[in-house]
């Protein structure tokens, strides 16, 4: 067997010893750092090596934590984990505990099996590690004849890591940043590969702390003094007033390094908290700065959904950096790398077709391509047909949609522990809602009347409407920060959750249908410029209502339905009504969606922009 054993610096001595005591046992070592005993057959960064290993070893301590390097190599080895996988043997992961580690910080690891070191080398537990270890090895003979699975590496993330990067690293750039991304977009992924890419440049002159607000007790969320005694490596909470802050600054001097401060999940902290910690880390970066010291630097970076920290101001700012989609280009791109890696060859309009395919299926989400591009490796190319006609959906995307999009924790927050009552409560107002592209306080309160769906759920549980409303803007669906007076679930997450609750063409008509309708009806309602909104909204729906309905001559009634929804737009003390439909021209040329929408049911964008458009007397 092939072992990976992951390992903080601080823990290099005992990981060699392990390293050495499975050695003679005839298991070949792999790892990111090396141990002494590693297999010299197996190169490659921690990527690769993972994705070829049999089993993966953390060797847990809060050194192992704190490091982003550590965290990343988990994160690869809980993706090596099948979609389904119960926590029980045969494990994956192992965890072999070096030095006292709080068990309530380590996360998804909790689950795995356990082996006791924190008194010194123990043989007994060695030899419990090597049962569990023997335990996977039927699994690992079965796979022998199965291709090893190789981690895509996507263009678009490359170019936005090299852009991060170039910031930190130049002696004038920009040294503190913010990464933005809806969830299950890769922000964690992107932190874990910030470590590593800095290792490449600049070998020996990095040190990179981690905290994921995640994987933190309330009360450390709460403390600014416990995250930065994190950040810097310290045992115990720091005072953040100026004396405790020159302190840090001394432990940086001394060190001689650059130091990289990454916290993840970063809109979980409290406006306070944060505040706090952004003045406590801005004032550091001066006192810092101000030493004329070669090789030492105070960097940052933060990555969150988008809530909290923009109004966070103190100096440097901190620079913006979206992480965004995988488009159908992208998925080519890797889909057309990874079969000539194989040695498989597709005609270039199969390669295009496919592509597609997994791009409508996954959405662009890095996961849940990651999946299909395991699918396909694991079948050795064959039946791809099945991408064309759905059948994958139940496959991977529904178990992927109720492990993560439904789960608690992306419901609720990370660690909660909701009632039955409450997550159906909230996951049915959800269901309500993604059929729509925007919603608003009206969207769901139709619901919620007496005869309404939601009212049987909410009025057991005491909730009112302001509560169930707060309740879904809190989930990790929806996109942050909004920047209008409505709510928007993040695109990708919207469909895959359309087509996961409304799975049949009649299904997906009727919700388009009601959600035309509302719409507007609601736009009718509007005053000002929302009724430009409305106007753009009810064509996105009807062109799904003709595409699902099989209309004979569907490209004619959208343009009908463009004219009038033109027609009835209403001047407001602000607006005119041709003020009204120049918004309304410039709002559809800049929609993607329904750009592709109205192609389907043949209707150029221009043709579409020309009924809305023409001025009516």
């Amino acid at each position: 067997m092939l072992l990976f054993l992951s390992f903080a610096p601080d823990d290099g001595e005992v990981a060699g010893a392990i390293a050495s005591w499975l050695a003679e046992r005839d298991y070949r070592i792999c790892s990111r750092r090396g141990t002494g005993v590693d297999d010299p057959q197996v190169t490659g960064g921690p990527e690769y090596k993972i994705s070829q290993a049999d089993a993966f070893i953390a060797v847990m301590s809060p050194s192992f934590l704190a490091s982003a390097s550590c965290r990343r190599e988990r994160v690869l080895a809980l993706h090596r984990e099948p979609p389904n996988a119960a926590p029980e043997p045969p494990y994956f992961i192992h965890v072999v505990e070096v030095r006292p580690t709080p068990y309530i910080d380590t996360g998804a690891l909790r689950a795995r099996g356990w082996v006791d070191m924190t008194g010194g080398m123990d043989n007994s537990e060695l030899d419990r590690l090597r049962g569990d270890l023997a335990a996977g090895e039927s699994a690992v003979t079965a796979a022998s004849g199965h291709a090893r699975r190789e981690p895509p590496r996507f263009h678009n993330r490359e170019s936005e890591l090299v852009k991060v990067l170039d910031g930190l690293t130049g002696q004038n750039g920009q040294h503190f940043w913010r990464v933005i991304a809806p969830p299950q977009l890769g922000k964690s992924w992107f932190l874990d590969r910030i470590e590593s890419d800095l290792e490449e440049r600049d070998p020996g002159r990095w040190t990179v702390k981690l905290v994921d607000v995640r994987e933190k007790p309330l009360e450390v969320r709460k403390s600014a003094g416990a995250l930065l005694g994190m950040l810097f490596g310290a045992e115990a909470p720091v005072t953040t007033d100026s004396h405790g802050l020159t302190q840090l600054v001394g432990r940086l001097n001394r060190a001689g390094k650059f130091h990289l401060c990454l916290v993840d999940s970063a809109e979980l902290l409290e406006e306070q908290t944060a505040r706090t910690l952004r003045r406590c880390l801005s004032q550091i970066h001066k006192e810092a700065s101000d030493v004329p010291k070669v090789g030492v630097r105070l960097t940052l970076i933060v990555a969150s959904r988008g809530k909290g920290w923009a109004s966070v101001s103190p100096e440097p700012r901190l620079q913006r950096c979206d992480l965004s989609e995988f488009h159908a280009g992208i998925v080519q791109d890797v889909l057309e790398k990874m079969a000539g890696r194989l040695g498989f060859h597709l005609r270039a309009d199969q390669l295009e077709l496919y592509a597609g395919h997994i791009h409508r299926l996954c959405e662009g989400l890095p996961a849940l391509l990651y999946e299909y591009l395991n699918w396909i490796q694991d079948e050795d190319w064959s039946g791809l047909d099945r991408l064309i006609d759905d059948r994958q959906f139940a496959v991977l995307n529904t178990p992927y949609i109720e492990r993560e999009l439904l789960s608690a924790g992306s419901l609720f927050g990370p660690g909660a522990a909701p009632t039955d009552e409450h997550r159906r409560c909230v996951a049915e107002a959800v269901q309500i809602l993604v059929p729509y592209r925007l919603y608003t306080r009206a969207h769901l309160s139709q619901h919620v009347e007496p005869d309404g769906r939601l009212h049987r759920l909410i009025e057991p549980m005491g909730w009112t409407m302001e509560k169930l409303l707060n309740a879904v803007i809190e989930t990790d669906l929806l996109y942050q920060p909004q920047g209008q007076p409505w709510d928007v679930i993040y695109s990708p997450i919207r469909r895959l959750l359309c087509r996961y609750w409304y799975s049949s063409d009649a299904n997906l008509r009727h919700a388009h249908t009601v959600a035309g309708h509302f719409v507007r009806t609601w736009g009718g309602n509007q005053t000002g410029w929302e009724q430009a909104v409305a106007l753009v909204e009810c064509l996105w729906h009807e062109s799904h209502v003709l595409m699902l309905d099989r209309t004979v001559n569907p490209a004619q009634e959208l343009i009908d339905l463009a004219r009038q929804l033109s027609a009835d737009l209403r001047e407001s003390p602000g607006w005119t009504p041709d003020a009204l439909r120049r918004f309304a021209v410039d709002r559809i040329g800049e929609d993607e969606e329904l750009v592709e929408a109205a192609r389907l049911v043949g209707v150029s964008i221009e043709d579409l922009m020309d009924a809305v458009g023409v001025s009516r007397p």
